[in-house]
This record gives C-alpha cells, structure tokens and sequence, in this order.
C-alpha cells in the first residue's frame, strides 16, 4: 500500500490511495529504477522524435553534450538541431530524417548508423556517434515516434581510420619507378590529408642519379611528376591531419 498526498483548490486535504500485489511492486519499483537511470545518468545519449520527426525528448546526457538550454530544442527538426553533423555509414542514408522516417514507416529497428558532427564544447572537433533506432508505439500498435540511442565511439573509428591509412600507405613505394611512386604519394594524400598536392622531383634524380641536397636543387631544376587536387577540406582531412600532427609531435 503506497499513499500519496494530494493538494486541492480549496486546501482541503485528499489523499491517493495505491495498492498492488507485493511482488508487482517489486517490478514496477524497479522499472522506475531504471527509467529513472536512463533519464539521468546512462552514459548513453537517448532522444525521442515524434512522428513529424521532431524531437520532443532527449536525456540529460544529450542535452548536456551539445550544452542545450531548457526548452530551446524543444520541436526542433534533425537537421536545425544537427546542421553540421554528416552520416558516414551505411552509405544508403544521407540525412538522420531519412533514417527517421523509414523506421516510422516499416517499424524494423536500424542499428549502428555512424554520424559525425561536432558539439558546442568542442565546435573545431568532430566527434563520432553509433547511432540506433526503433519505433515507438502505443497497445494498438500506433506509431508515436522514434527512439535515437548514441553512444561516442570516436576513440574507436580514429583509431580504425589510422590503421587503413598506414596499411595503404605500407603498398606505396614498391617499385623504382619515380613517377608512379609519386602519384601513389599524390593519391594517398588527396583526399585523406589535403586537398590539393603537388610533388616535384630533381632532374637528377629522373635520370637514375643520386638525390642532390636539398640546397643545390634550384627551383628550375625541379619537374613536376605528380599533382592531385580536389574542392574544400572535407572532415575526414581535419581529422587525419590532426592526428599526423600529433604523431609529428610524437
């Protein structure tokens, strides 16, 4: 028996009268538990978009993450929320609503859907989220939204992203071929470090003779072997030239 005060217009007093089966209790005690903990203190980020793909709830660790006021984010769609984050995988989605959209619409769960973007704390670094989705539903079987669930998993795909950029770069060099090494240099760099390059080799060393130092080459004794370009620094390039400048440092 649980019984709970109740404040009236007129202050009269009333009371709530609740009564369950003791072991009921014992469940329900406990799913308020863990409810509570999902709210409040799960590492996980938890958001819930309604069926016009709006977002109506987020938990305390999204809202801390992107440093949102009470009430600000409230009705806001995906993409004004999020207007610089991107979906890296699966290729098949371009934009959180398409994801939102087909999981209201089917009600199969999409797991893992990697996106990136970065957070107010960090706005210069992008950080980067597995996120997965289910359909949300009253005992009818109604949709009444969608459930996001994230968790960062930056450490994890910079760490995978270091690894294939070594493993290519191990296969560049294998032949004495200058010209050709320098374009597996130049395809290598653009676009996982730059967006442009531009490689120029000694006459002396085209020839098969030994590389001068580099304060005997003048600049007409330079040719042009190799050159890459491509539009603006995507994200990929600021991540992996942050991280070789921290191995430079290293």
């Amino acid at each position: 028996m649980r019984v709970f005060p109740v404040e009236q217009d007129r202050g009269r007093p009333a009371w709530v009268l609740m009564a369950a089966a003791s072991d009921r209790y014992q469940e329900w005690v406990t799913d308020q538990s863990m409810l509570s903990g999902l709210f409040t203190q799960a590492p996980v980020g938890l958001s819930v978009y309604g069926p016009d793909a709006q977002l109506n709830w987020a938990n305390d660790v999204v809202q801390q993450v992107m440093g949102w006021r009470a009430g600000e984010w409230e009705g806001q769609a995906n993409s004004v929320l999020y207007p610089h984050g991107a979906i890296l995988s699966p290729p098949r989605y371009h934009e959180t609503e398409e994801v939102l959209e087909e999981v209201l619409r089917t009600g199969e769960a999409v797991l893992d859907v990697h996106w990136r973007g970065p957070t107010p704390a960090a706005c210069e670094y992008y950080r980067v989220y597995s996120c997965s989705y289910f359909r949300l539903q009253d005992d009818a079987g109604h949709p009444l939204g969608v459930c996001e669930a994230s968790v960062d998993v930056t450490d994890r795909y910079e760490a995978q992203t270091r690894l294939a950029l070594l493993s290519r770069a191990s296969g560049i060099g294998t032949t004495l071929d200058v010209g050709k090494t320098a374009e597996e240099l130049a395809g290598l760099v653009v676009p996982d470090l730059a967006d442009s390059v531009r490689i120029e080799v000694a006459e002396s060393v085209l020839a098969g003779e030994e590389a001068p130092s580099s304060a005997s080459v003048a600049p007409t004794g330079l040719r042009l072997v190799a050159e890459r370009t491509t539009g603006a620094p995507s994200v990929e390039q600021s991540d992996a030239l942050r991280w070789v400048s921290s191995a430079v440092g290293r």
